[in-house]
């Protein structure tokens, strides 16, 4: 899809959630948003009400790896920005309202944690992130643009940052940011305004810098309520300390076996701590841990460990519920403005969000047993589809629910080729499904008689796997030096087939790998001959292949690799294909001969890797131009906007086919975009393939013009036809007009041969095909524009709003009701996906 075009994404779930292992939280200050973030990189956004009802909104995806931490990065109400890091050093600026991915940017540090901050210089204010992670100081990034401003550094003791605060001082232009490393020593730094004016200037030093003795410090937090204490959590006990001169009030142990990973003022004189197997406590502080008490500071160099303050309550206790694979995540908000919840928040791995609400009031007396909290709310993604009546549609669900089976049989991987208009499936069960990719996802989405036809739509299955398919590759559309009928298939039974996708014959199976294969690519141009016809096949016992589709033999397997492949890279200059590693080790191998060049680990192994990305020019697309005036031609629905728009574009085609008459007759160059394209995606590799269709609304107005100018009648064929008088001075837009009929019939008769399943087979297909002779005329009946056109249409279309129009759209344009919601999705800047709204919730 080009970047410039107005493209439209919609989304079919599937009936299974995407896999949300939660790995971050946050919390809006107007406790109606919850944003949560996961280890495969997505960022989901939860609706709460306020009656602490939770459901999702947006699926946001932006990062490549694991999401280490949010937060606000606005203080506005009215613009609710947060900002999301991953471990790989990607920052996003995101809009929280509608999902836009408003900046983007790559540093070579990981964050850890972040902390927003504001101050006003005049009548300005301005918003800073303070980030500490893996490096040894304080980053200050600017909120609105991701730019790094300057830093905070350690004189005394560099080291990295476990955990920070900020502590804003209402009396003085001063604020501290106290900082803990993770040697336990603590660090003071002083921002004032002058302070917050620089860039690009010399860096800040602490002020302060003293030992604690926290190791493994997990939290440090500011108390907002009395503005005198400092609360400071490790893995075997947490600490409260005056936040005048940092003196130790109260230190309380873990248990054993316990390791506290956080912890929260809540009151005065009450903290929350939570451990690391999800459950909380609230205790109530001493009497020389309170600034209002007369025994304030009373224990100030006594004994270290100090009483054992009381328990008020016990939350989530996990004893009795199931184990998860990593340890859940706990943070505590409170509302800045109505309402005015004091909220405990966590999620864990099988992407459950649960919500308690902490009470203000607690009992009089400390409880020998402390009592049990019970939670306001809970939800995870599954839920909330399975609540969804009716549930949310897959791409080929009417093909795949078998008789008596409650859920479909899943999708396991996908290819689609635009040329054609297919997709191509497999499932868990071994078989490949070729459909029609407009027709399935009419089906899916809209009502009509096709609902009740049985086997509908057409459809082909590929039989050869014994077990799940794990990926397809069609590699006549990265390169046509293949042949345009091979398709490509592995699986979990350690095979890869070569298909014919025209008859579905199997033309060959490959078996020499010992794993289930995880990936297919195809060599670059540049490398020789042989390799040239091969396509590059990794699978999980830690090989490679390159496999011959032309020689039907495997001409190279690397097996030596000792841990999992991570990266495949390629130097066709010198014969290499270098192998990438988990350990960070990297492979090198002769593709002519099979052997192995060298391993090498450490900065070199990166060095190599890097050498391999070769930079290759962008081509100009001549048809690319903005879609702003397109935006605005539908915005105002201007229909003559649109149409001369869409002729100029055809004008365009024209010229640029006439220019190359003279050239080239054979090769005549075609519009280069699709109207649609079917994108396959998984939060996890254990997922079953959910999918995106994307719209291109610029391809869908053209393909719908040439397939109209391409008409007998010769006064439709264009404007200009019309503006000139008969005779010579005709003759060049006749000739331009015949130039693109020719173009599209060719294209229409090589669909219709595609899609008549191909006529120079075999008797015996010849036979089968006639059994099948419904499905046969279905294909012959297939229009890959008009059908794309009804789709897109009826799923735009805002239905209810006015039934007479809702009529005329089903009687006069045959567009069809939807019988599902509609999940709308939205592409924004330099995001890896777009943002999506699960079947929850519809945007028209």
């Amino acid at each position: 899809m080009s970047g410039n075009s107005l493209v439209l994404p919609i989304v079919l779930w599937g009936r299974n959630a995407p896999t949300h292992c939660i790995s971050s939280l946050l919390v809006m200050d107007d406790l109606a948003t919850i944003i949560s973030g996961c280890h495969d990189g997505q960022i989901c956004i939860w609706d709460l009400t306020p009656e602490l009802e939770i459901n999702p909104r947006a699926l946001l995806f932006g990062h490549s790896t694991s999401v280490t931490c949010l937060s606000k990065a606005s203080a506005s109400s009215d613009k609710q920005y947060m900002v999301s890091t991953s471990e790989s050093g990607e920052m996003c600026l995101w809009d929280v309202n509608d999902g836009r991915c408003i900046e983007f940017t790559k540093l070579a540090c990981a964050h850890t944690g972040i902390q927003f901050y504001q101050f006003t210089i005049g009548t300005q204010r301005e918003g800073r992130l303070l980030c500490h992670g893996h490096y040894p100081e304080i980053l200050v990034v600017d909120a609105t643009s991701l730019e790094v401003l300057y830093s905070l550094v350690s004189k005394i003791s560099p080291d990295w940052i476990s955990s920070m605060s900020i502590i804003r001082s209402h009396r003085t232009q001063e604020d501290t940011v106290v900082a803990v490393s993770v040697t336990g020593i603590l660090k003071v730094w002083i921002i004032t305004a002058e302070v917050s004016r620089m860039q690009d200037l010399d860096p800040v030093f602490e002020e302060e810098s003293k030992p604690i003795y926290c190791q493994s410090c997990q939290s440090i937090s500011f108390c907002t309520f009395t503005q005198l204490s400092l609360l400071v959590v490790c893995s075997k006990y947490w600490r409260v300390f005056d936040a005048g001169d940092f003196s130790l009030l109260c230190s309380v142990p873990s248990e054993s076996g316990q390791a506290w990973t956080g912890g929260e003022f809540i009151a005065a004189d009450k903290v929350i701590i939570w451990t690391e197997d999800g459950c909380s406590y609230i205790y109530k502080l001493p009497a020389s841990c309170l600034p209002a008490s007369e025994h304030f500071r009373s224990d100030v160099g006594k004994t270290a460990e100090g009483s054992i303050p009381p328990l008020v309550y016990s939350i989530a206790n996990r004893a009795d519920k199931q184990l998860l694979i990593c340890p859940p995540v706990t943070r505590f908000f409170y509302g800045r403005r109505e309402p005015f919840h004091k909220l405990l928040v966590q999620g864990d791995s099988a992407g459950r969000l649960t919500l308690w609400s902490i009470p203000d009031t607690s009992p009089l007396q400390p409880l020998s047993s402390a009592a049990e909290l019970q939670v306001s709310s809970t939800i995870c993604l599954q839920e909330a589809f399975d609540k969804l009546t009716p549930l949310p549609a897959g791409i080929i669900d009417q093909l795949s629910v078998l008789p008596g089976a409650e859920e479909p049989i899943k999708v396991t991987a996908s290819v689609y080729i635009p040329s054609q208009g297919r997709l191509v499936c497999g499932r868990e069960d071994g078989s490949i499904v070729l459909v029609p990719a407009t027709q399935t996802a009419i089906v899916q989405l809209l009502q009509g008689e096709h609902m009740l036809r049985r086997g509908w739509p057409p459809h082909r299955t590929l039989r050869g796997h014994r077990n799940k398919v794990t990926c397809l590759l069609y590699p006549h559309q990265v390169s046509p030096r293949y042949d345009q009928r091979s398709l490509v298939s592995g699986g979990v039974d350690f095979s890869v087939i070569v298909w014919d996708i025209f008859t579905g014959e199997m033309k060959h199976i490959f078996c020499v790998h010992g794993g289930e294969i995880t990936q297919l690519l195809v060599p670059p141009e540049t490398c020789s001959i042989r390799v040239q016809n091969c396509v590059c096949s990794v699978a999980s016992d830690h090989s490679v292949g390159l496999l011959s589709l032309r020689e039907r033999k495997c001409i190279m397997l690397a097996s030596r690799h000792l841990f999992p492949i991570q990266v495949i890279k390629w130097r066709p200059c010198d014969d290499y294909l270098v192998v990438g590693c988990s350990d960070g080790s990297v492979y090198v191998w002769q593709m002519d001969t099979g052997a192995l060049d060298r391993c090498v680990m450490g900065i070199t192994a990166v060095e190599i890797l890097n050498a391999c990305d070769e930079a290759v020019p962008a081509s100009v697309d001549g048809l690319n131009h903005a879609a702003v005036n397109l935006k605005q031609a539908m915005t105002r629905r201007s229909l003559a906007a649109l149409k001369n728009m869409a002729q100029h574009k055809l004008h365009t085609l024209a010229t640029n086919l006439l220019a190359t008459d003279n050239a080239d007759k054979g090769n005549l160059p075609k519009y280069s975009h699709n109207a649609l394209v079917v994108q396959a995606m998984k939060t996890n590799l254990t997922d079953p393939d959910m999918h995106i269709l994307f719209f291109d609304v610029e391809a869908v107005i053209i393909q719908l013009l040439t397939e109209e100018a391409q008409r007998p009648n010769p006064t439709l064929v264009s404007p200009e036809t019309l503006q000139k008088a008969p005779g010579g001075t005709d003759k060049g837009g006749s000739f331009l007009a015949n130039k693109i009929f020719k173009q599209v019939k060719e294209t229409i008769k090589e669909n219709i041969k595609e899609h008549l399943l191909d006529e120079d087979e075999d008797e015996e297909e010849e036979a089968r095909r006639r059994e099948e002779k419904s499905k046969s005329l279905s294909l012959l009946e297939y229009n890959l524009t008009m059908d794309t056109a009804k789709l897109f249409m009826s799923c735009l279309h805002a239905w209810g709003l006015n039934s007479t129009l809702d009529e005329v759209c089903v009687s006069r344009l045959g567009m069809l009701r939807p019988h599902t919601p509609i999940s709308f999705g939205l592409i924004s800047r330099a995001a890896t996906c777009p943002s999506c709204c699960p079947p929850s919730r519809t945007r028209c």
